[in-house]
């Protein structure tokens, strides 16, 4: 929009003087109907010049949940992240919406955003490739999901060890958006370790 333009209806009275001091060469009734349309005429110029636009404030807020179900993962650690994501959604204000999405080495959409949010089961569990982590795909499927028209905010459930991918990739994408990314890591601790920092192989390998 360029508001700068209705600058150029201080010329409007000017235009309405040529017309009464009689520079048109019209009289009587002729005379008022040439100023007005000329007048119409600048006014829809400078309207045009000055390209108003609308706009409409969505208070609404789509959240997407991208939970990590990747190897690092454990059954337990899952089940708390999806009970975490239902007590958050069933609180969240009713013109909110809510979706989820599933990632490991690629990432799934569950549901898509909706103010229904009937979760029952992660349907992708055994067919998601989960030898991996691309926080990158996760993030930028993600925002994808939430509409140009709404605000946004991307709740990363992980233990934010990433095998795959670059995160800062799709960074400038989420701060031209303005979509906030809040992250929730999983902790966990194991009491058993195995260490393997290099392994040797004969040239040959037969099976």
């Amino acid at each position: 929009s360029n508001p700068k333009a209705f600058w150029l209806l201080l010329l409007t009275p000017w235009f309405w003087w040529m017309g009464i001091q009689g520079y048109s060469g019209l009289n009587g009734k002729r005379l008022h109907i040439a100023v007005f349309a000329r007048l119409c005429l600048a006014g829809c110029f400078i309207t045009l010049l000055a390209d108003p636009r609308t706009l409409q404030e969505n208070e609404g807020l789509t959240v997407m949940y991208a939970v990590d179900l990747s190897d690092s993962i454990g059954t337990e650690m899952r089940d708390e992240a999806l009970q975490y994501m239902a007590g958050t959604v069933a609180d969240r204000p009713p013109k909110d919406e809510a979706g989820l999405l599933v990632f490991g080495n690629d990432a799934a959409v569950e549901l898509p955003p909706r103010k229904a949010f009937a979760f029952e089961r992660i349907s992708s569990l055994t067919a998601l490739p989960k030898d991996g982590t691309d926080i990158e795909k996760a993030l930028s499927l993600a925002s994808a999901m939430i509409p140009e028209e709404r605000n946004g905010r991307i709740v990363l459930i992980s233990d934010g060890t990433s095998t795959t991918g670059d995160v800062n990739r799709v960074i400038d994408e989420l701060q031209s958006r303005k979509i906030a990314v809040d992250v929730l890591p999983v902790d966990f601790s194991f009491k058993d370790e195995v260490w393997l920092e290099r392994l040797h192989l004969p040239v040959d390998v037969k099976v």
